[in-house]
């Protein structure tokens, strides 16, 4: 059952949808679609529909932050003196925030949506001590935008830097009962993270603590529960003038190897995962995600690489796909990974073959050519402890 806290943002964030807005954006890149305030964070009407547009996945039309409570937001805040301020439209929208800017531009390719990227600017305190600029735009994934963030020092004095951000994940087509992996990896600017979507986007608040009895700090598909994911984050001190920059990922996949994949490319080095409560293990028909990169740590996920990502070679011979597989933290070899390889389309779609990686971290997969075209395979690497891990590469046959 929702608690008392989570019920009254439930309201809260249903009043705020026939609430007037002003500078604002819906943008997205085909796969993801994002609805952003003037004050940088999510849930927004879709002028069109008068839908609530958050963070949804164009493929399945499904949207993880808008159903019941409209909880998703950020905070920054100097922790010198106490200076917040935070926006979330289950809070009432922005608080102790001064907007400066807004702009959004591109082409998006869904109705309703207004670009492709957009950036927020906002001044915490008064007279201002922080500029916290987020610009959200495609990243090297498809299945990631990514939110550039940029705290600066616009006071006289040095301040000591804090970033909270939390996201109430509801996972369709089970709403409100979904799984959660939570991976924070080595990160040394993360503080404390948690299950709790209900928290405060205020980052001087005390309400970063499990809801779900998740267990360890790090864990993979706990619940089902109604929970989300929060992060909060304290950077080295700023003089007058100084900025910080981070990258914080918003994105959905139709599989979990997938999302995890979209994660490896772009070095996250702790996430989210929020999976539908029907099928926790590939995360089918949607899984969806938050994470961070530039936070003080290494990548969180193995990195899959073919080796050559394509190549070519007549019908009639035989050719090994390879790839190669290496630990997150260190970059060595990741040896004793069982990777299942399939040849997702082409003329031997289907085909499949299974190799464990050796010393080298190295696996490969050998199939006969018998018909001209382009073959796409994908490579997807399991192992205890690591969540999957998948990379694609193409060989073209030639008669």
């Amino acid at each position: 059952m929702r608690s008392h806290r989570s019920i009254l943002l439930c309201f809260l964030g249903l009043l705020l949808r026939i609430a007037p807005l002003q500078a604002q954006a819906i943008i997205d890149n085909g796969t993801v679609q994002l609805g952003i305030n003037q004050e940088g964070d999510l849930n927004l009407a879709d002028p069109m529909s008068g839908a609530i547009v958050g963070l949804r996945y164009i493929p399945t039309n499904a949207d993880a932050t808008s159903p019941g409570c409209l909880c998703e937001g950020w905070g920054a805040a100097d922790f010198l003196s106490s200076t917040f301020g935070f926006a979330n439209r289950a809070e009432g929208g922005g608080n102790q925030l001064t907007p400066i800017s807004f702009a959004a531009s591109g082409t998006g390719t869904q109705p309703g949506s207004t670009g492709r990227i957009a950036e927020s600017v906002v001044d915490i305190g008064s007279p201002a001590v922080l500029r916290v600029t987020q610009s959200y735009h495609p990243s090297v994934s498809p299945n990631l935008y990514e939110d550039t963030v940029t705290i600066r020092n616009v006071s006289a004095q040095t301040v000591q830097p804090r970033y909270r951000r939390t996201i109430d994940f509801d996972i369709e087509p089970m709403v409100f009962n979904e799984f959660i992996t939570l991976e924070i990896g080595d990160a040394t600017n993360l503080l404390v993270a948690s299950d709790n979507g209900f928290a405060s986007a205020n980052p001087l608040t005390n309400d970063n603590q499990d809801i779900g009895n998740c267990g360890p700090p790090s864990y993979g598909d706990c619940g089902p529960e109604d929970h989300g994911a929060v992060f909060d984050f304290g950077f080295p001190s700023l003089p007058p003038g100084a900025s910080l920059h981070f990258n914080a990922y918003f994105g959905a996949a139709g599989r979990e190897q997938d999302a995890t994949a979209a994660l490896s490319a772009v070095g996250a080095e702790v996430f989210a995962l929020g999976q539908p409560a029907g099928d926790p293990d590939d995360g089918t028909p949607n899984t969806f995600i938050l994470g961070f990169s530039g936070v003080g740590g290494t990548p969180a996920l193995p990195q899959c690489v073919f080796k050559p990502v394509s190549s070519f070679g007549r019908v009639g011979t035989t050719y090994t796909a390879s790839i190669q597989v290496t630990l997150p933290a260190t970059g060595e070899p990741l040896p004793g990974s069982t990777v299942t390889f399939t040849i997702v389309s082409g003329p031997h779609e289907r085909r499949t073959g299974t190799s464990v990686t050796n010393a080298d971290g190295k696996a490969g997969f050998t199939y006969l050519g018998t018909t001209s075209g382009i073959d796409t395979i994908e490579a997807c690497s399991r192992m205890a402890g690591f969540p999957v891990v998948c990379c694609r590469g193409t060989r073209e046959w030639r008669p």
